[in-house]
Protein backbone atom coordinates (compact mmCIF):
# COMPACT_ATOMS: atom_id res chain seq x y z
CA UNK A 1 0.00 0.00 0.00
CA UNK A 2 1.16 3.56 -1.24
CA UNK A 3 1.27 6.32 1.33
CA UNK A 4 1.37 4.87 4.30
CA UNK A 5 2.90 7.53 6.27
CA UNK A 6 0.25 10.00 5.09
CA UNK A 7 -2.35 8.04 6.25
CA UNK A 8 -1.06 7.43 9.50
CA UNK A 9 -0.74 11.12 10.03
CA UNK A 10 -4.44 11.69 8.65
CA UNK A 11 -5.87 9.43 10.43
CA UNK A 12 -4.32 11.31 13.43
CA UNK A 13 -5.44 14.55 12.71
CA UNK A 14 -8.72 13.55 11.29
CA UNK A 15 -9.27 11.71 14.85
CA UNK A 16 -7.85 15.02 16.61
CA UNK A 17 -10.73 17.09 14.82
CA UNK A 18 -13.32 14.92 15.60
CA UNK A 19 -12.44 14.37 19.14
CA UNK A 20 -12.70 18.57 19.49
CA UNK A 21 -15.64 18.79 17.89
CA UNK A 22 -17.55 15.48 19.16
CA UNK A 23 -15.73 14.18 22.20
CA UNK A 24 -18.60 16.64 24.19
CA UNK A 25 -18.71 14.50 27.16
CA UNK A 26 -16.04 12.78 29.39
CA UNK A 27 -16.95 9.11 27.95
CA UNK A 28 -17.61 10.06 24.50
CA UNK A 29 -14.23 11.78 23.98
CA UNK A 30 -11.68 9.23 25.87
CA UNK A 31 -13.80 6.60 23.86
CA UNK A 32 -13.24 8.13 20.67
CA UNK A 33 -9.55 9.13 21.41
CA UNK A 34 -8.35 5.97 22.30
CA UNK A 35 -10.40 4.41 19.37
CA UNK A 36 -9.04 6.63 17.10
CA UNK A 37 -5.36 6.17 18.28
CA UNK A 38 -5.00 2.66 17.52
CA UNK A 39 -5.31 3.31 13.83
CA UNK A 40 -2.15 5.25 13.63
CA UNK A 41 -0.69 2.58 16.14
CA UNK A 42 -1.60 -0.46 14.14
CA UNK A 43 0.14 1.17 11.28
CA UNK A 44 3.02 2.37 12.72
CA UNK A 45 3.58 -1.57 14.20
CA UNK A 46 2.62 -2.87 10.69
CA UNK A 47 5.49 -0.98 9.04
CA UNK A 48 8.12 -1.10 11.96
CA UNK A 49 7.41 -5.02 11.83
CA UNK A 50 8.27 -4.92 7.76
CA UNK A 51 11.49 -3.49 8.45
CA UNK A 52 12.61 -5.50 11.14
CA UNK A 53 11.68 -8.38 8.76
CA UNK A 54 13.34 -7.11 5.97
CA UNK A 55 10.58 -6.73 3.73
CA UNK A 56 9.53 -3.05 3.63
CA UNK A 57 8.60 -1.98 0.09
CA UNK A 58 10.62 1.17 -0.53
CA UNK A 59 8.09 3.31 -1.83
CA UNK A 60 8.09 5.82 -4.57
CA UNK A 61 10.52 8.74 -5.10
CA UNK A 62 9.89 12.35 -7.43
CA UNK A 63 12.95 13.54 -9.84
CA UNK A 64 15.75 13.92 -8.56
CA UNK A 65 14.99 12.75 -5.35
CA UNK A 66 14.94 8.99 -5.05
CA UNK A 67 14.53 7.93 -1.36
CA UNK A 68 17.46 5.76 -1.80
CA UNK A 69 17.80 3.91 2.08
CA UNK A 70 14.49 4.61 2.89
CA UNK A 71 11.24 2.04 3.05
CA UNK A 72 7.92 3.14 2.57
CA UNK A 73 9.24 6.27 0.81
CA UNK A 74 6.78 8.97 -0.87
CA UNK A 75 7.68 12.34 -2.45
CA UNK A 76 4.71 14.93 -3.28
CA UNK A 77 5.52 18.25 -5.15
CA UNK A 78 4.88 20.72 -2.49
CA UNK A 79 6.27 24.39 -3.68
CA UNK A 80 8.42 23.60 -6.22
CA UNK A 81 9.83 27.04 -7.08
CA UNK A 82 11.55 27.17 -4.09
CA UNK A 83 12.20 23.50 -3.74
CA UNK A 84 10.09 22.36 -1.19
CA UNK A 85 8.43 18.46 -1.66
CA UNK A 86 6.88 16.54 0.99
CA UNK A 87 8.88 13.65 1.47
CA UNK A 88 8.33 10.99 3.75
CA UNK A 89 10.31 7.96 4.71
CA UNK A 90 11.12 5.56 7.39
CA UNK A 91 14.30 3.75 8.26
CA UNK A 92 15.86 1.63 11.44
CA UNK A 93 16.75 4.70 13.31
CA UNK A 94 13.20 6.57 12.69
CA UNK A 95 10.74 3.74 12.37
CA UNK A 96 11.03 2.69 16.02
CA UNK A 97 10.23 6.00 17.49
CA UNK A 98 7.45 6.44 15.29
CA UNK A 99 6.33 3.49 16.66
CA UNK A 100 6.97 4.63 20.35
CA UNK A 101 5.07 8.04 19.84
CA UNK A 102 1.85 6.01 18.82
CA UNK A 103 2.24 4.01 21.66
CA UNK A 104 2.72 6.27 24.16
CA UNK A 105 -0.12 8.70 22.60
CA UNK A 106 -2.54 5.17 23.30
CA UNK A 107 -1.35 5.10 26.46
CA UNK A 108 -1.40 8.49 27.54
CA UNK A 109 -4.75 8.72 26.67
CA UNK A 110 -5.68 5.71 28.15
CA UNK A 111 -3.57 6.62 31.85
CA UNK A 112 -5.63 9.96 31.53
CA UNK A 113 -9.20 7.61 31.63
CA UNK A 114 -10.79 9.72 34.75
CA UNK A 115 -9.82 13.38 32.71
CA UNK A 116 -12.79 15.36 32.99
CA UNK A 117 -11.93 18.94 32.32
CA UNK A 118 -12.41 20.44 28.81
CA UNK A 119 -11.81 16.10 27.87
CA UNK A 120 -12.76 16.43 24.03
CA UNK A 121 -10.15 18.97 23.84
CA UNK A 122 -7.57 18.20 26.73
CA UNK A 123 -7.78 13.89 24.00
CA UNK A 124 -7.22 16.18 20.55
CA UNK A 125 -4.70 17.42 21.64
CA UNK A 126 -2.86 14.69 22.44
CA UNK A 127 -3.95 13.20 18.84
CA UNK A 128 -2.17 16.28 17.38
CA UNK A 129 0.53 16.02 18.85
CA UNK A 130 0.67 12.60 17.77
CA UNK A 131 0.82 14.07 14.01
CA UNK A 132 3.15 16.92 14.79
CA UNK A 133 5.92 14.31 16.23
CA UNK A 134 5.27 11.46 13.66
CA UNK A 135 5.77 14.54 10.83
CA UNK A 136 9.19 14.92 12.31
CA UNK A 137 10.34 11.27 12.58
CA UNK A 138 9.29 10.79 9.12
CA UNK A 139 10.07 13.97 7.28
CA UNK A 140 12.85 14.00 4.32
CA UNK A 141 12.54 17.77 3.37
CA UNK A 142 14.47 20.41 5.65
CA UNK A 143 11.25 22.74 5.78
CA UNK A 144 8.85 19.75 5.94
CA UNK A 145 10.68 19.13 9.08
CA UNK A 146 11.06 22.51 10.43
CA UNK A 147 7.24 22.62 9.74
CA UNK A 148 6.33 19.69 12.19
CA UNK A 149 9.24 21.00 14.64
CA UNK A 150 6.95 24.33 15.44
CA UNK A 151 4.03 22.45 15.37
CA UNK A 152 4.82 20.21 18.29
CA UNK A 153 5.09 23.40 20.41
CA UNK A 154 1.48 24.44 20.41
CA UNK A 155 -0.40 21.08 21.36
CA UNK A 156 2.03 20.60 24.44
CA UNK A 157 1.79 24.09 25.74
CA UNK A 158 -1.74 24.12 25.52
CA UNK A 159 -2.28 20.76 27.73
CA UNK A 160 0.85 22.77 29.92
CA UNK A 161 -1.01 25.67 30.29
CA UNK A 162 -4.41 24.98 30.40
CA UNK A 163 -4.55 21.35 32.56
CA UNK A 164 -0.96 21.91 34.38
CA UNK A 165 -0.22 23.05 38.02
CA UNK A 166 -0.17 25.95 39.89
CA UNK A 167 2.21 27.22 37.97
CA UNK A 168 1.41 26.20 34.75
CA UNK A 169 1.27 29.33 32.22
CA UNK A 170 5.15 29.91 33.57
CA UNK A 171 6.00 27.04 32.77
CA UNK A 172 4.04 26.80 29.20
CA UNK A 173 5.40 30.14 28.07
CA UNK A 174 9.08 29.03 29.67
CA UNK A 175 8.88 25.84 27.29
CA UNK A 176 7.66 27.99 24.49
CA UNK A 177 10.30 30.16 24.32
CA UNK A 178 13.32 28.91 25.06
CA UNK A 179 12.10 25.84 22.35
CA UNK A 180 10.94 28.46 19.54
CA UNK A 181 14.01 30.61 19.90
CA UNK A 182 16.45 27.69 19.48
CA UNK A 183 14.42 26.33 16.81
CA UNK A 184 14.72 29.53 14.81
CA UNK A 185 18.60 29.31 15.41
CA UNK A 186 18.30 25.72 13.69
CA UNK A 187 16.23 27.59 11.13
CA UNK A 188 19.29 29.76 10.20
CA UNK A 189 21.51 26.19 9.97
CA UNK A 190 18.75 25.03 7.07
CA UNK A 191 18.47 28.62 5.60
CA UNK A 192 22.47 28.35 5.32
CA UNK A 193 22.51 25.01 4.09
CA UNK A 194 19.89 25.91 0.93
CA UNK A 195 21.70 28.62 -0.29
CA UNK A 196 25.16 27.27 0.19
CA UNK A 197 24.89 24.16 -1.35
CA UNK A 198 23.11 25.63 -4.14
CA UNK A 199 20.73 22.78 -4.39
CA UNK A 200 17.93 25.08 -4.40
CA UNK A 201 16.16 21.97 -2.90
CA UNK A 202 15.25 21.29 0.81
CA UNK A 203 15.67 17.27 0.10
CA UNK A 204 17.63 15.89 2.90
CA UNK A 205 19.23 13.61 -0.13
CA UNK A 206 19.83 16.97 -1.74
CA UNK A 207 21.22 18.55 0.49
CA UNK A 208 23.65 15.97 1.64
CA UNK A 209 24.99 15.26 -1.68
CA UNK A 210 26.31 19.62 -1.65
CA UNK A 211 27.10 19.85 1.69
CA UNK A 212 30.42 17.89 1.21
CA UNK A 213 31.74 20.46 -0.82
CA UNK A 214 31.59 23.27 1.84
CA UNK A 215 34.42 25.08 3.33
CA UNK A 216 35.27 23.94 7.18
CA UNK A 217 34.10 27.57 8.11
CA UNK A 218 31.20 27.12 7.21
CA UNK A 219 29.90 23.76 8.35
CA UNK A 220 31.65 24.70 11.65
CA UNK A 221 28.31 27.68 11.29
CA UNK A 222 25.99 25.33 10.00
CA UNK A 223 26.38 22.44 12.41
CA UNK A 224 26.43 25.14 15.84
CA UNK A 225 23.36 26.43 14.30
CA UNK A 226 21.92 22.98 13.89
CA UNK A 227 23.88 22.16 17.39
CA UNK A 228 21.67 25.14 19.56
CA UNK A 229 18.36 24.00 18.28
CA UNK A 230 18.62 20.27 18.82
CA UNK A 231 20.54 20.70 22.09
CA UNK A 232 17.70 22.76 23.91
CA UNK A 233 15.62 19.90 22.76
CA UNK A 234 17.65 17.33 23.87
CA UNK A 235 17.81 19.28 26.56
CA UNK A 236 21.29 19.29 27.94
CA UNK A 237 23.12 21.52 29.95
CA UNK A 238 22.93 24.69 29.72
CA UNK A 239 19.92 25.02 27.60
CA UNK A 240 17.91 22.66 29.98
CA UNK A 241 16.67 25.51 32.48
CA UNK A 242 12.71 24.84 30.72
CA UNK A 243 12.60 21.25 31.27
CA UNK A 244 12.06 20.55 34.98
CA UNK A 245 9.24 23.52 35.32
CA UNK A 246 7.56 22.06 32.42
CA UNK A 247 7.60 18.27 33.84
CA UNK A 248 6.52 19.69 37.05
CA UNK A 249 3.88 21.60 35.82
CA UNK A 250 2.38 19.32 33.17
CA UNK A 251 -0.37 16.70 33.72
CA UNK A 252 1.06 12.90 33.90
CA UNK A 253 0.07 12.49 29.82
CA UNK A 254 1.77 15.39 28.57
CA UNK A 255 4.55 14.37 30.48
CA UNK A 256 4.18 10.73 29.49
CA UNK A 257 4.86 12.58 25.93
CA UNK A 258 7.11 14.99 26.71
CA UNK A 259 9.75 12.82 28.41
CA UNK A 260 8.66 9.75 25.87
CA UNK A 261 9.12 10.99 22.74
CA UNK A 262 9.97 14.91 22.55
CA UNK A 263 13.12 14.72 24.47
CA UNK A 264 14.17 12.47 21.63
CA UNK A 265 13.54 14.94 19.03
CA UNK A 266 16.49 16.55 19.71
CA UNK A 267 18.65 13.21 19.46
CA UNK A 268 16.95 12.85 16.43
CA UNK A 269 17.72 15.93 14.49
CA UNK A 270 21.40 15.98 15.47
CA UNK A 271 21.68 12.34 14.29
CA UNK A 272 19.46 12.59 10.90
CA UNK A 273 20.75 15.80 10.08
CA UNK A 274 23.55 17.53 11.48
CA UNK A 275 25.81 14.75 11.38
CA UNK A 276 25.20 14.29 7.84
CA UNK A 277 24.72 17.49 6.44
CA UNK A 278 27.98 19.40 8.18
CA UNK A 279 30.00 16.17 8.86
CA UNK A 280 33.37 18.44 9.21
CA UNK A 281 31.49 20.70 11.90
CA UNK A 282 30.44 17.50 13.68
CA UNK A 283 33.97 16.21 13.70
CA UNK A 284 35.21 19.70 15.35
CA UNK A 285 33.17 19.94 17.95
CA UNK A 286 33.71 16.57 19.29
CA UNK A 287 35.65 18.13 22.29
CA UNK A 288 32.31 20.28 23.11
CA UNK A 289 29.81 17.52 22.49
CA UNK A 290 31.95 15.05 25.39
CA UNK A 291 32.08 18.07 27.88
CA UNK A 292 28.66 19.15 27.12
CA UNK A 293 27.37 15.67 27.31
CA UNK A 294 29.33 14.57 30.50
CA UNK A 295 28.30 17.80 32.65
CA UNK A 296 24.73 17.03 31.63
CA UNK A 297 25.37 13.70 33.10
CA UNK A 298 26.90 14.42 36.07
CA UNK A 299 25.30 17.98 37.03
CA UNK A 300 21.68 16.24 36.80
CA UNK A 301 22.74 13.33 38.65
CA UNK A 302 23.92 15.66 41.55
CA UNK A 303 20.87 17.83 41.56
CA UNK A 304 18.49 14.69 41.61
CA UNK A 305 20.27 13.56 44.96
CA UNK A 306 18.67 16.92 46.69
CA UNK A 307 15.39 17.09 44.96
CA UNK A 308 12.36 16.29 47.67
CA UNK A 309 9.62 16.47 44.15
CA UNK A 310 9.58 12.74 43.08
CA UNK A 311 8.30 14.24 39.64
CA UNK A 312 11.13 16.88 39.49
CA UNK A 313 13.51 14.44 40.25
CA UNK A 314 12.43 12.35 37.26
CA UNK A 315 12.41 15.20 34.87
CA UNK A 316 16.20 16.04 35.96
CA UNK A 317 17.13 12.25 35.61
CA UNK A 318 16.35 12.64 32.10
CA UNK A 319 18.48 14.96 31.49
CA UNK A 320 21.04 13.17 32.65
CA UNK A 321 20.09 10.29 30.34
CA UNK A 322 19.94 12.24 27.53
CA UNK A 323 23.66 13.40 27.93
CA UNK A 324 24.59 10.09 28.06
CA UNK A 325 22.96 10.10 24.67
CA UNK A 326 25.01 12.94 23.44
CA UNK A 327 27.82 11.08 25.09
CA UNK A 328 27.44 7.93 22.41
CA UNK A 329 27.23 10.41 19.62
CA UNK A 330 30.24 11.92 20.35
CA UNK A 331 31.85 8.68 20.80
CA UNK A 332 30.96 7.16 17.56
CA UNK A 333 31.73 10.82 15.56
CA UNK A 334 34.98 10.52 17.16
CA UNK A 335 36.17 7.09 16.14
CA UNK A 336 33.63 6.13 13.28
CA UNK A 337 32.35 2.93 15.24
CA UNK A 338 29.16 2.85 14.81
CA UNK A 339 28.23 0.99 18.48
CA UNK A 340 28.19 4.83 20.12
CA UNK A 341 25.36 5.47 17.72
CA UNK A 342 23.39 2.33 18.14
CA UNK A 343 23.67 2.62 22.08
CA UNK A 344 22.67 6.16 21.72
CA UNK A 345 19.58 5.50 19.77
CA UNK A 346 18.93 2.50 22.05
CA UNK A 347 19.06 4.25 24.96
CA UNK A 348 16.23 6.92 23.51
CA UNK A 349 13.92 3.84 22.98
CA UNK A 350 14.65 2.72 26.17
CA UNK A 351 14.61 5.78 28.00
CA UNK A 352 10.66 6.28 25.89
CA UNK A 353 9.09 3.24 27.75
CA UNK A 354 10.81 3.62 31.72
CA UNK A 355 10.48 7.49 32.18
CA UNK A 356 6.79 7.95 31.20
CA UNK A 357 6.36 4.78 33.42
CA UNK A 358 7.71 6.79 36.14
CA UNK A 359 5.92 9.74 35.74
CA UNK A 360 2.43 8.04 35.54
CA UNK A 361 3.84 6.70 38.89
CA UNK A 362 4.35 10.19 39.82
CA UNK A 363 0.85 11.26 38.77
CA UNK A 364 -0.37 8.21 40.67
CA UNK A 365 1.09 9.30 43.86
CA UNK A 366 0.23 12.82 43.74
CA UNK A 367 -3.63 11.91 43.40
CA UNK A 368 -3.60 9.65 46.35
CA UNK A 369 -1.41 11.99 48.56
CA UNK A 370 -2.07 15.49 47.50
CA UNK A 371 1.90 15.70 47.54
CA UNK A 372 5.01 14.57 45.82
CA UNK A 373 7.48 16.10 48.02
CA UNK A 374 9.93 12.93 49.22
CA UNK A 375 10.06 13.82 52.74
CA UNK A 376 6.38 13.74 53.07
CA UNK A 377 6.51 10.20 52.84
CA UNK A 378 7.80 7.02 54.08
CA UNK A 379 5.88 3.25 54.30
CA UNK A 380 3.81 2.98 51.91
CA UNK A 381 4.31 -0.36 50.57
CA UNK A 382 2.13 -1.62 52.86
CA UNK A 383 -0.60 0.84 52.20
CA UNK A 384 0.08 1.13 48.58
CA UNK A 385 1.88 -2.11 47.21
CA UNK A 386 1.29 -2.06 43.71
CA UNK A 387 2.24 1.46 43.52
CA UNK A 388 5.58 1.09 45.19
CA UNK A 389 5.79 -2.22 43.32
CA UNK A 390 6.31 -0.55 40.14
CA UNK A 391 7.62 2.42 41.34
CA UNK A 392 10.84 -0.02 42.37
CA UNK A 393 10.87 -1.89 38.61
CA UNK A 394 11.30 1.05 37.01
CA UNK A 395 13.43 2.23 39.00
CA UNK A 396 15.75 -0.50 38.52
CA UNK A 397 14.96 0.01 34.93
CA UNK A 398 16.01 3.19 34.99
CA UNK A 399 19.11 2.74 37.10
CA UNK A 400 20.18 0.14 34.19
CA UNK A 401 19.61 -3.19 36.01
CA UNK A 402 21.05 -5.97 33.79
CA UNK A 403 18.42 -7.74 31.61
CA UNK A 404 16.51 -4.73 31.40
CA UNK A 405 16.67 -2.16 28.20
CA UNK A 406 18.83 0.77 29.75
CA UNK A 407 21.48 -1.39 30.99
CA UNK A 408 21.94 -2.61 27.18
CA UNK A 409 22.19 0.93 26.07
CA UNK A 410 24.45 1.54 28.82
CA UNK A 411 27.11 -1.11 28.00
CA UNK A 412 27.56 -0.02 24.39
CA UNK A 413 27.56 3.48 25.06
CA UNK A 414 30.26 3.27 27.90
CA UNK A 415 31.97 0.96 25.46
CA UNK A 416 32.02 3.06 22.47
CA UNK A 417 33.37 5.80 25.38
CA UNK A 418 36.25 3.69 26.14
CA UNK A 419 37.22 3.53 22.60
CA UNK A 420 37.23 7.23 21.78
CA UNK A 421 38.32 9.08 25.02
CA UNK A 422 40.49 6.42 26.73
CA UNK A 423 40.10 6.33 30.51
CA UNK A 424 37.70 9.74 30.70
CA UNK A 425 35.33 7.24 30.52
CA UNK A 426 35.53 6.82 34.50
CA UNK A 427 34.94 10.01 34.64
CA UNK A 428 31.38 9.48 32.50
CA UNK A 429 31.10 6.45 34.38
CA UNK A 430 30.18 8.39 38.06
CA UNK A 431 26.74 9.27 36.33
CA UNK A 432 25.91 5.04 37.24
CA UNK A 433 27.06 5.48 40.84
CA UNK A 434 24.67 8.90 40.95
CA UNK A 435 21.95 7.51 39.27
CA UNK A 436 21.46 4.44 41.15
CA UNK A 437 22.31 6.65 44.58
CA UNK A 438 19.03 8.82 43.48
CA UNK A 439 16.86 5.99 42.33
CA UNK A 440 17.58 4.14 45.82
CA UNK A 441 17.28 6.70 48.15
CA UNK A 442 14.29 7.88 46.82
CA UNK A 443 12.48 5.04 46.97
CA UNK A 444 13.62 3.97 50.20
CA UNK A 445 12.80 7.06 51.68
CA UNK A 446 9.05 7.17 49.98
CA UNK A 447 8.22 3.04 50.17
CA UNK A 448 10.31 1.94 52.94
CA UNK A 449 10.90 2.65 56.89
CA UNK A 450 8.53 4.46 59.05
CA UNK A 451 5.07 4.84 58.31
CA UNK A 452 4.20 8.60 57.88
CA UNK A 453 0.76 9.51 58.30
CA UNK A 454 -0.61 12.59 56.77
CA UNK A 455 -3.74 13.59 58.51
CA UNK A 456 -5.12 15.42 55.20
CA UNK A 457 -4.92 12.24 53.47
CA UNK A 458 -7.72 9.14 54.14
CA UNK A 459 -5.94 6.09 54.21
CA UNK A 460 -8.74 3.63 54.24
CA UNK A 461 -10.22 5.02 50.75
CA UNK A 462 -7.16 5.76 49.10
CA UNK A 463 -6.71 3.87 45.59
CA UNK A 464 -3.71 1.81 44.64
CA UNK A 465 -3.05 2.01 40.73
CA UNK A 466 -6.55 1.51 38.87
CA UNK A 467 -7.23 -0.90 36.14
CA UNK A 468 -6.03 1.42 33.13
CA UNK A 469 -3.08 3.06 35.17
CA UNK A 470 -2.24 -0.67 35.58
CA UNK A 471 -2.76 -1.54 32.01
CA UNK A 472 -0.40 1.38 30.64
CA UNK A 473 2.55 0.03 33.23
CA UNK A 474 2.30 -3.87 32.10
CA UNK A 475 3.00 -2.77 28.56
CA UNK A 476 5.61 -0.42 29.06
CA UNK A 477 7.47 -2.96 30.99
CA UNK A 478 6.80 -5.81 28.50
CA UNK A 479 8.87 -3.62 26.24
CA UNK A 480 11.60 -2.78 28.79
CA UNK A 481 12.21 -6.34 29.35
CA UNK A 482 11.39 -7.44 26.09
CA UNK A 483 14.52 -5.24 24.20
CA UNK A 484 16.75 -5.99 27.79
CA UNK A 485 16.91 -9.92 27.17
CA UNK A 486 16.47 -9.75 23.80
CA UNK A 487 18.61 -6.29 22.33
CA UNK A 488 18.79 -8.10 18.57
CA UNK A 489 15.41 -6.90 17.92
CA UNK A 490 16.62 -3.63 17.73
CA UNK A 491 20.61 -3.60 17.35
CA UNK A 492 19.96 -5.06 14.00
CA UNK A 493 18.14 -2.39 12.87
CA UNK A 494 19.54 0.33 13.84
CA UNK A 495 23.14 -0.51 12.73
CA UNK A 496 22.58 0.17 8.98
CA UNK A 497 21.39 3.50 9.24
CA UNK A 498 24.10 4.24 12.04
CA UNK A 499 26.41 3.29 9.37
CA UNK A 500 24.88 5.19 6.72
CA UNK A 501 25.64 8.64 9.11
CA UNK A 502 29.09 7.72 9.89
CA UNK A 503 30.01 6.98 6.25
CA UNK A 504 28.83 10.52 5.59
CA UNK A 505 30.41 11.97 8.78
CA UNK A 506 33.53 9.63 7.66
CA UNK A 507 33.61 10.81 4.15
CA UNK A 508 34.01 14.53 4.78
Amino acid sequence: MDNLITITLVASLVGSVAVILFGRTASVAKWLALLVSLVPLALATYMLALIMMGSAPAGYGCAPVTGAGYAFHECHSWIPALGINVIFGLDGLSAPMFFLTTLLVTLGILFAWDETKRPNQFFGMLLAINVAVLGVFASLDLFLFYVFWELTLIPMAFLIGIWGGERRRYAAIKFFVFTFAASLVMLLGFMYLYFATGQRNFSFELIQAGAGALGLTAQRIIFLALFIGFATKFPVVPLHTWLPDAHVEAPTAGSVILAGVLLKLGAYGLIRIGLPLAPLGAKYFVPLMFVIAVLSMLYASIICLVQRDYKRLVAYSSIGTMGLVLLGIAASVQTGNPLGLVGANFMMLAHGFISPALFMLCGVLAHNLGTRDIPLMGGLADRLPRTSFWMIVFSMAGLGLPGLAAFVAEFQIYSATWQAFGWLVFIAMLYLIFSAAYYLWAAQRAFFGPFVERPEVDYHHVYDVKWFELASLVILFVFTLAYGVWPRLLTEILEAPARAVLAAVGGA
